[in-house]
Order: structure tokens, then sequence, then C-alpha cells
């Protein structure tokens, strides 16, 4: 079995473990996802009614999830997932770097093709320079950002 498929089905679980949880339990549980479908909708700039449209449901449909007033039905969970340009597991807390690079691509699909190019570029330069970087230069780095 892939990976992939290995982790979808993980997430089906884990989905199965939502429903069948305590009420207390589950009500924290879908407030976790609604607080990530949230972020990622907030991530990439769109509003309820943007990402409603884009998954075939109503901004209230959306705006109860994100507030966890209604769990998302696990059929359409891949199509929020795609839309919002997140993994499955990203919306049960799986904290994976795919995620990471998934919302570099979403962020960089959204601008305008030159500025996508130009983008490119500086990021390409900033990986280089990170690349030969050591771990006492991180060391201060950090230091400095935290001051």
């Amino acid at each position: 079995m892939k990976a992939n498929s290995l982790f979808a089905l993980a997430s089906v679980n884990n989905f199965y473990g939502v429903v069948n949880m305590p009420p207390k339990k589950k009500r924290i549980e879908l407030e976790k996802i609604g607080q990530r479908i949230r972020e990622a909708r907030e991530r990439l700039g769109v509003t309820q009614d943007e990402l409603a449209e884009r998954v075939g449901k109503t901004q209230n449909t959306i705006s109860a999830y994100e507030n966890a007033f209604r769990a998302v039905r696990l059929n359409d969970l891949p199509m929020l997932a795609q839309a919002l340009h997140v993994s499955i597991g990203y919306l049960f807390g799986s904290e994976y770097p795919e995620n990471d690079i998934n919302e570099l691509l979403a962020r960089l699909d959204l601008l305008p093709p030159d500025h996508r190019q130009v983008a490119i570029k500086r990021l390409l330069h900033e990986l280089d320079w990170w690349t030969h970087i050591d771990n006492d230069d991180i060391d201060v780095l950090e230091k400095v950002a935290h001051e």
C-alpha cells in the first residue's frame, strides 16, 4: 500500500474516532478542525462564500464547519482539502512538511505570472543561502528574531 493510501486510511480512522467520541471531546476536536479550515481559508485569502462556491456548499455550511456547529461529512473531506490546498490529514491536525510545501505552491499559484517568476527566483536565492549556513549562525538568527 502506498504511503498516501496509508495516510488517507489513518485520516479516515481519525475521522471515525471523532464521530464516536464523547460529546465534550468531540466538540473540542470539531473546534480544532474548524480552526484549521479557517486558517487554511484565510491563508489562501478567500472568503467563506468563495470557499463555499468551490466546494458546492453554502456560506452557512462553511461557517458551521469553522465554528464547530457541524462536522464535515466524510465524503466532503477530499474536495474541501483540495479547495484549501491542504491534505486531509492537515484538517485533523497532522503536521507534515508537505503541508508547508503545498501552502507555498498554493500561494505562488495566486500570484500573477510575472510576480510568480520574481518570487521563485528570490525563494531559490534564499534557499541557496540557507543551505550554506551553519548551526551557530542559525542560533544567532533565532535570538535576533525573538528580541
